[in-house]
C-alpha cells in the first residue's frame, strides 16, 4: 500500500499539473500538498525533483510552498530538502534557505549550513537571507556555515552578505524578479538617503526646526 501511495504522490508531482497553462504556469498547489504523503527517506529526492521541474516562472514561490509544506509535515526532514533543492538547483538555494528559516526559526543554523555546502557560491546571499528571518547573529551563522564547509571564511561571509540580492516569490516581477538587502551601511557611508543612495557625510545643521515640518530632513513614511 506504500508503495502505491508513493506512485500516485510522484505521479501528482511530476504530471501535467506543474503547468496550468502554456501562457501561465500556475504554483501546483496540490502537488506541494501530496508531499506529505511522500516516506521521509524520499522526501528529499522527490522535493528536489519537483522543483527542478517546475517552471522558472513560479518556482520561486513553488520552493518557498514546499518548505513551508516540509516543515509542517517533516520538520526532521527540512534541511535534507534544503539542501537537496539547493544541489539540484542552486539557483534555488537562497529562497530554500531562507523561506525553510523562517518556516522554522530553531533550525537556522542548520538550514543555512545544508544550502550553502551544496550551493557554495550563494553562500553570502544565503547568509543575508536567513540572517533577516531569524534572530541569531550573521557572524554564528557565517562560523557554522564556515565549519561545514572550509573553503568558505566566516569573515569574508559576513562582509560580502552586507549587499547582496535574493530571488524572491513576490518581487513584482514575473521571473521572480530580484530586491536589493542592504543590511547595514556599505563601508565609507553613513547610511541611505530616501531614495536609497548611499549618503558618506553627514547633513549640515540647518538651524531649529519642528520635526514633520521639513520635507527634505524630515520626511513622513510613504511621502
Amino acid at each position: 500500500m506504500k508503495k502505491i501511495a508513493l506512485l500516485a504522490v510522484l505521479a501528482a508531482l511530476s504530471g501535467g499539473g506543474l503547468v496550468a497553462s502554456a501562457k501561465e504556469p500556475k504554483l501546483n498547489k496540490e502537488a506541494v500538498k501530496a508531499l506529505a504523503n511522500v516516506p521521509v527517506a524520499e522526501l528529499p529526492a522527490v522535493a528536489a525533483n519537483f522543483v527542478r521541474g517546475t517552471p522558472q516562472e513560479v518556482r520561486a514561490a513553488t520552493v518557498e510552498a514546499v518548505m513551508r509544506k516540509v516543515a509542517s509535515a517533516s520538520p526532521a526532514a527540512l534541511r535534507h530538502v534544503v539542501a537537496a533543492v539547493s544541489k539540484a538547483d542552486p539557483a534555488s538555494a537562497v529562497v530554500a534557505a531562507s523561506s525553510a528559516a523562517k518556516a522554522n526559526p530553531a533550525a537556522v543554523r542548520e538550514i543555512a549550513t545544508a544550502a550553502s555546502s551544496m550551493a557554495p557560491q550563494k553562500a553570502a546571499e544565503i547568509l543575508a537571507a536567513c540572517s533577516r528571518v531569524t534572530t541569531v547573529s550573521p557572524a554564528t551563522l557565517a562560523e557554522s556555515m564556515a565549519k561545514a564547509n572550509p573553503a568558505l571564511s566566516a569573515e569574508q561571509l559576513v562582509q560580502a552578505s552586507a549587499a547582496v540580492t535574493e530571488t524572491t516569490a513576490d518581487a513584482g516581477v514575473a521571473t521572480g524578479g530580484t530586491i536589493i538587502l542592504p543590511l547595514g551601511p556599505a563601508p565609507g557611508t553613513i547610511g541611505y538617503d530616501l531614495n536609497g543612495d548611499p549618503v558618506f557625510t553627514a547633513p549640515p545643521s540647518s538651524g531649529g526646526g519642528t520635526p514633520g515640518l521639513d520635507p527634505d530632513r524630515y520626511a513622513a513614511a510613504g511621502s
